[in-house]
């Protein structure tokens, strides 16, 4: 699930991308129909509207570059840069608009709203500071000092600064919910990854249980239909298992199982999965692999298993395992479970004929 914070910050940047290109564009629909005796000053200021709207489609193409072609929403950051452009493309366009007899003055506590949402880590007063000298700069070239310290140029610098004061108590509050809700998202999201595990993980031995191996299954054999990849399938079964049972009882029984499922999870590779298929029978699963590379993964968890003694209330016991292998390109046309029926024959060809033996060949049955 994708960080609140993140989505913000896209949603927001998306927003004002497309708002500041209508905005501007509006603004050129404005001036085609101004008074013909403004001819001039509007000639000058559609050439800078038309300036910001091609800045404004840059970056739209940027952002769409960044969040939809690269495919990474979650890194995105508007840049620091768009701070000046914004304040540059402001200035161009009320300095012109002086020009006109129009007062844009609204552009700069526009400009302040805008960057105050779009980097909440730097504080509002910054861009009201960055706004006012502009806009204090401007009427100071354009109608001189005596313009500045007129009261209305007073007041409105300082409800510059006045309303980045109560933007930045609003965007705090938002901040502060937004963590609150980030912090529950994530508790919901560890909770839901813990539920899962537990609803697929078998507890005795941490391996997959019976539902989750047939569900991984079933997507590994859709991807290798997919992808063309072979991968083998052995059934292991501990030999005698109900004499240990009822010898040492269920108890040494749980040891035993728990012991087993720690060879088959130091030998297998990390991209290959086990299961306890039910009772003392387990599923591995080797992906990528042939036949000849799956029988000496199986041998070699045979015998390890075979070779490690098991301490029982003072004495020692060894068992051994019994398994059937096959690959999947053999019963790429069957179901999953007459693929897993196949390999179970395999493994009861195995105990009915001696046992402690992996069998592989469909002609040994």
């Amino acid at each position: 699930m994708q960080d609140i914070n993140q989505g913000r910050i896209l949603v927001l940047e998306e927003l004002f991308i497309k708002t500041k290109i209508i905005f501007v564009m509006a603004g050129l629909f404005f001036v085609n129909y101004l008074d013909d005796t403004q001819i001039d000053e509007s000639s000058y200021f559609k050439k800078v509207l038309i300036f910001t709207l091609i800045v404004y489609f840059i970056e739209g193409v940027i952002y769409i570059y960044q969040t939809q072609i690269k495919s990474i929403p979650e890194k995105f950051q508007p840049h620091f840069i768009t701070i000046l452009t914004d304040a540059t493309l402001v200035s161009l366009m009320f300095f012109t608009a002086i020009e006109m007899q129009i007062n844009l003055y609204p552009l700069f506590i526009i400009y302040v709203v805008v960057e105050t949402l779009r980097f909440p880590k730097i504080h509002s007063a910054v861009f009201a500071f960055i706004a006012s000298i502009l806009y204090a700069g401007i009427v100071l070239l354009t109608s001189g000092i005596e313009a500045v310290l007129q009261g209305d140029i007073l007041i409105n610098i300082t409800f510059l600064y006045f309303f980045a004061l109560v933007i930045a108590a609003v965007i705090r509050d938002i901040n502060s919910l937004v963590k609150q809700v980030s912090f529950v998202q994530q508790e919901l999201e560890e909770k839901n990854n813990y539920l899962k595990d537990i609803s697929q993980q078998d507890q005795m031995t941490g391996l997959l249980n019976h539902q989750a191996f047939f569900e991984t299954l079933s997507q590994l054999r859709k991807r290798k239909n997919r992808d063309q990849q072979n991968f083998c399938l052995a059934l292991l079964d501990i030999d005698n298992f109900k004499k240990i049972n009822d010898t040492y009882g269920h108890l040494a029984g749980d040891y035993i199982l728990t012991g087993v499922a720690e060879v088959i999870k130091n030998i297998i590779r990390k991209t290959d999965l086990a299961a306890r298929y039910g009772g003392e029978e387990f599923a591995v699963v080797m992906t990528d692999t042939n036949l000849q590379e799956g029988v000496k993964i199986c041998e070699r968890i045979r015998k390890e298993i075979a070779e490690r003694p098991f301490d029982i209330d003072g004495q020692t016991v060894f068992i051994t395992i019994s398994g059937g292998i096959s690959t999947s390109n053999l019963f790429a046309g069957d179901e999953d479970c007459q693929f897993v029926g196949a390999v179970d024959s395999l493994l009861y060809h195995a105990k009915r004929t001696g046992k402690n033996k992996i069998v592989a060949e469909m002609s040994q049955v």
